[in-house]
């Protein structure tokens, strides 16, 4: 039940957070950097989450390309093999 929790509250953070920045950056595209700043601080304080579950990067790789942020997709991409390395 725990996993369980751990990986809703996971999902629910980084959806409202990659939404958010999809709306504001149309309006304002000066602070993208800031809102995917904000979604790294999210994943980060979720990693141990995301080592247990490494299927929830691919949720959030999901989101960079329903919400056109290919920014996020390299530092994604940077995450998924320094985790392949450490195994």
């Amino acid at each position: 039940m725990q996993k369980r929790l751990k990986e809703v509250d996971f999902h629910h953070k980084v959806a409202y957070r990659f939404e958010r920045a999809y709306r504001i950056v149309k309006i304002h595209p000066e602070k993208r950097n800031q809102l995917n700043l904000d979604i790294v601080e999210v994943i980060s304080e979720n990693s141990e989450y995301i080592q247990y579950d490494q299927t929830s990067l691919f949720f959030c790789l999901y989101f960079c390309i329903f919400y056109n942020n290919p920014a996020l997709v390299d530092f994604l991409r940077t995450l998924i093999k320094k985790m392949m390395i450490q195994e």
